[in-house]
């Protein structure tokens, strides 16, 4: 029960991370094919960072923002951390993290 209840939060935080990505590349009316070719992020690379299967690299989050003229910062905020859940590595900011702590502590 602990740990179904501790990958509901994560996979809640890494969604709502991923939203403004998404939101904006449809907002835009691109394709991941389109932001591919805009970008220079090889677009299996772009699918799996949407599907929230891998975390996009610095340079990708430079690539992926300027793709989509945005601002990466906004795009990406920096105050995010990464957190070790198994063996993939998510992003969660360090209240997102203390959240996560004090829900286990409830469980």
């Amino acid at each position: 029960m602990r740990v179904e209840v501790n990958r509901f939060i994560v996979k809640l935080k890494l969604f709502t991370y991923n939203y403004r990505l998404v939101e904006l590349r449809r907002l835009k009316n691109l394709t991941l094919k389109d932001l591919s070719l805009q970008s220079g992020v090889y677009l299996g690379r772009l699918s799996d960072i949407e599907l929230l299967k891998d975390m996009p690299t610095e340079y990708e989050k430079d690539y992926i923002a300027g793709g989509l003229e945005s601002d990466p910062i906004w795009l990406f905020p920096p105050e995010l951390v990464k957190f070790q859940a198994g063996q993939r590595e998510l992003c969660l900011s360090s209240e997102d993290v203390k959240r996560l702590q004090c829900a286990r502590q409830l469980i």
